[in-house]
């Protein structure tokens, strides 16, 4: 049977808390007024996949790093938006969604949603695992808002609405043919979102080459870190280091190596003789600049400025 939150819907943040923690997935909240909140879910499991109506007042909801790690099972959320609208971030993409449209997120990675005063969607839950996608393809779609009048996503908001109505009605045998055809049409309906996207560009030689051209852009920045060139690419941390799992370098290595060239660089120009080699070093991202010494012996045999006077002929 659908469960309910209680009759006045008039719930505290914890309270709000441990119903979509129960319900949905843990989240931190952050509610305007603490003290009372408007908010209502019901839901129906068919085996591990959830249908869930969520109705709220303005809210704040955020997984942070904290929660995916504590949770074991991962999933892959679709929400319709009916009324009010979210704004969706995730792998450093944030999108607005507004009645009409639908998003997905996952629970594998940090999320924040925003949700408007007169908030009302229609979810699925389903886990990661009962897709034949993988789940960095899922990421490709997260935080996106997509048209819920095309192709099959009329056909699955209207199955899930007529679903959600007669659940009470549905027989535990029903149910697990039930489950099999959600998450079919689920992942049928990304699958065609990801095609629509031209998603062949998001094979791994051009995924790798994209991460390649941020690192590069991005040299200079001392915060240079996986979770930044992932997120910009939309694909986790641990699909990252698969994509150079091919090379002979890792994330960290490659990085370090790229720093070492463009200072290489800048030592042997004519252009920069004069400029301080400790300025050189910091251009560069690095910031133990005598640690850094050490290792650029340890590679070229000699000391930065040596080697520049080298470079030099001096």
């Amino acid at each position: 049977m659908a469960k309910e939150s209680g009759p006045n819907n008039s719930l505290d943040k914890k309270s709000w808390a441990q119903l979509m923690e129960k319900t949905v997935m843990p989240f931190g909240f952050d509610i305007p007024n603490s003290k009372v909140f408007e908010g209502r879910i019901t839901s129906a499991n068919f085996l591990d996949t959830s249908l869930f109506s969520l109705v709220s007042g303005t809210h704040a909801a955020e997984r942070t790093q904290e929660h995916v790690q504590t949770q074991t099972e991962n999933y892959c959320v679709v929400s319709f938006q009916l009324t009010g609208f979210l704004y969706l971030t995730q792998f450093g993409r944030r999108t607005k969604v507004e009645p009409g449209q639908f998003s997905t997120y996952t629970s594998d990675a940090p999320v924040q949603i925003e949700g408007s005063r007169d908030y009302h969607s229609l979810g699925v839950k389903v886990p990661l695992s009962r897709f034949s996608s993988s789940p960095e393809e899922l990421h490709q779609l997260s935080a996106t808002a997509f048209s819920a009048d095309q192709g099959l996503a009329p056909a699955v908001q209207s199955f899930l609405h007529h679903l959600k109505a007669g659940n009470g009605s549905i027989s535990a045998p029903a149910r697990v043919g039930i489950s099999q055809h959600v998450v079919g049409m689920i992942e049928q309906m990304l699958r065609s979102q990801n095609a629509d996207r031209g998603s062949t560009e998001t094979s791994a030689e051009v995924l790798r080459e994209r991460c390649l051209t941020y690192i590069e852009s991005n040299l200079q920045n001392y915060d240079l870190n996986p979770q930044m060139i992932a997120e910009d690419s939309f694909i986790s941390t641990r699909y990252l280091h698969q994509l150079f799992s091919q090379s002979d370098l890792t994330v960290a290595r490659y990085i370090r190596k790229r720093r070492i060239e463009r200072i290489r660089e800048d030592l042997a120009s004519p252009l920069r003789a004069l400029e301080p080699i400790e300025q050189i070093v910091l251009r560069w991202g690095i910031q133990n600049v005598s640690y850094f010494g050490q290792v650029f012996k340890q590679i070229e045999g000699c000391t930065p400025a040596e080697f520049r006077r080298r470079a030099l002929g001096q």
